[in-house]
């Protein structure tokens, strides 16, 4: 692939071929080596801005006396273009429209182990950021894991991160399964019980997983354990213990043992209802015989008060009786008036008798009329007053009757019904009943608590750092190991291992024993870029400082790339000093590397080397 980068940092011109193999950036201190191979990196990763920079820090890598610095990157049907300024922006065109391909991906996890002095001290949220940013989204860890397969066109890149980033390789496809088979294990272990429960906790704690929450995922794994040991407490009235929670049965005899629920239950009700009618039999000879005499008495004592309503009703029924021949009766009518012949005066025929005309005669027949009406409208009030009080008094002559003869049934069957010794017992055969069932829903409930601690203790322990993360690392870790080895056998380096707690030692010493800038911690670091590039199918491997390897050593690095040939190692490497003249790197007729001679900032032929 074809590089070119112009006023970008210490780089002011530079064009080189990257071809798979060895390229080395040569040249003396601050010719801009460094500045090429991070620019390389950024340009793999995507990314207009490195996650170790703010957006307003990119005016920085501007060479001085340049606004804007360039670089691309083409080849392969690929081209990508990176601007640097005050608007940064960083384009990919070709077969692969997202900023993350084959080589960026794993360029993209170089540059991470790059910018570290220990290759694996990223943490998973830093790698998550960085991979955030470069795919542009703010999906899971599923979703980013199924991109950067689509994109590389297989999955091993997971796998290949979780060797260098404990957590990731749980988020991936081996971490899922893992997850899948540690629940089926524990529902197989349970004997198929519960298979519901089961699929519940899954469900329940997958979003956590995938998330890469296993700290809160384990705890709230941790915290659903206690809430059942409470539960079983709650239960049994005991404190839960795992011994004494095996078939737990508590003071329960028996019967209660080897019934079911259902059985206990239709006992309890056959039970319930005995009494029920035990208790209805003997009811009448207390609390109905009380209602019976309370009906009596009441009874009795509205008669007399009812009397005396209906006898002062047809009392004044019988006065206005009398009263009514006592009534003016209205005169009869007259005959129109009449002229005397004698006397011309006014006179009319009344009775068969002529008398003079009466002023005041119709007033008098008016007021007869009103009495009248109103003393009918008295006697249809007192009449309706009569009938009522006699209603009410037949009526409470009825209620006697018949709660006198209630009285007398209720007295024969006290003296068939049951006895108190008889209901007594059957109340007694109720609690006991009672507490049978009880005791069964205790039992009940304290199995299922148990089975609940039992599933959360082992999800606690699938989840915890020793469960199946670490068994999906593990699987990993050996292909890996293997591939170390290879490493150091080709190149003649010190063998480097990782630990089933990932930690890393070189020749059986641990790698934080040597000093950062030791020969044998650089060709340890990249023994792990060159592992992990080939287990993952990397297309990029990028090195700084290769002057801190001791000289006969580094053919180590020529070895690598002689044995991945599909992978570009691209290498800095100091060659002089400002103190004593530079010194020519080593023959450009290798096949199998490529120099880029820096001087200034500038790309010259090797041959124009001092």
């Amino acid at each position: 692939m074809d590089l070119t980068i112009e006023n970008v940092g210490a780089v002011k011109s530079l064009r080189a071929t990257v071809k798979p193999g060895l390229t080395i950036f040569a040249g003396l201190n601050g010719a801009g080596k460094s500045t090429a191979l991070r620019t390389l990196a950024q340009m793999l990763s995507g990314l207009a801005t490195p996650p170790s920079m703010r957006s307003a820090d990119n005016p920085r890598l501007v060479a001085d006396g340049a606004k804007i610095g360039h670089a691309k990157l083409s080849g392969d049907g690929v081209q990508v273009t990176l601007r640097l300024g005050k608007t940064p922006e960083c384009a990919t065109q070709g077969p692969a429209a997202a900023p993350l391909r084959r080589a960026d991906t794993h360029g993209l996890l170089q540059q991470c182990l790059l910018w570290l002095r220990d290759p694996l001290a990223l943490d998973t949220a830093q790698l998550s950021t960085v991979l955030r940013t470069a795919l542009g989204t703010q999906d899971g860890w599923p979703a980013i894991a199924a991109r950067v397969a689509a994109l590389l066109g297989e999955e091993r890149v997971v796998s290949a991160c979780g060797l260098t980033f404990e957590a990731i390789t749980s988020h991936g496809v081996h971490g899922m399964d893992a997850i899948r088979k540690g629940l089926a294990d524990t529902g197989s272990r349970r004997d198929g019980k519960d298979i519901y429960e089961l699929h519940r906790l899954y469900r329940r704690f997958e979003a956590l997983v995938t998330e890469g929450q296993w700290d809160q995922a384990l705890k709230e794994a941790e915290a659903q354990r206690a809430s059942a040991k409470g539960e079983w407490k709650a239960a049994t009235k005991e404190t839960y213990g795992t011994s004494k929670a095996v078939g737990w049965t508590g003071d329960a005899p028996a019967l209660v043992i080897d019934s079911s629920l259902a059985e206990l239950q239709t006992r309890l009700d056959d039970k319930a209802k005995a009494l029920e009618q035990a208790v209805g039999r003997q009811a009448v000879s207390a609390a109905d015989a009380e209602r019976v005499n309370a009906a009596i008495n009441a009874a009795r004592n509205a008669l007399p008060r009812l009397q005396a309503e209906y006898d002062a009703a047809a009392l004044e029924l019988g006065r206005l009786t009398a009263a009514r021949d006592a009534l003016p009766r209205p005169p009869t009518p007259p005959s129109p008036p009449m002229t005397c012949p004698h006397c011309n005066g006014a006179v009319r025929h009344h009775n068969g008798t002529l008398s003079t005309a009466r002023p005041n005669e119709q007033a008098e027949i008016e007021a007869a009329e009103r009495a009248l009406q109103q003393w009918t409208q008295d006697y249809a009030e007192a009449t309706a007053r009569c009938n009522e009080a006699a209603a009410k008094r037949d009526a409470a002559q009825v209620s006697l009757r018949a709660a006198e003869t209630e009285a007398a049934k209720s007295l024969i069957t006290a003296t068939e019904g049951s006895t108190a010794t008889d209901v007594d017992a059957l109340r007694k055969d109720l609690a006991e009943a009672q507490i049978a069932l009880d005791q069964k829903r205790a039992i009940i409930a304290a199995t299922a608590a148990h089975r609940r601690v039992e599933a959360f203790d082992s999800l606690s322990q699938g989840l915890g750092p020793d469960g199946w993360r670490r068994e999906a690392l593990s699987r990993d870790l050996d292909a890996f190991r293997e591939r170390l080895r290879y490493i150091a056998e080709i190149t003649d380096w010190e063998v480097v291992d990782i630990t089933d707690d990932l930690a890393i030692t070189v020749a059986g010493r641990p790698l934080a024993l040597f000093d950062q800038f030791s020969s044998v911690r650089w060709r340890a670091r990249v023994s792990l870029m060159a592992a992990l590039a080939e287990v993952s199918a990397a297309a990029w491997i990028l090195v700084d400082h290769l002057d801190i390897c001791d000289g006969p050593k580094r053919t180590g690095l020529i070895d690598i790339a002689r044995h991945l040939p599909d992978l570009r190692v691209v290498a800095a490497l100091t060659v002089g000093k400002a103190a004593c003249p530079p010194s020519k790197p080593a023959s450009a007729d290798d096949p199998a590397r490529t120099v880029v001679w820096l001087e200034a900032g500038t790309a010259k032929p090797l041959q124009q080397a001092a």
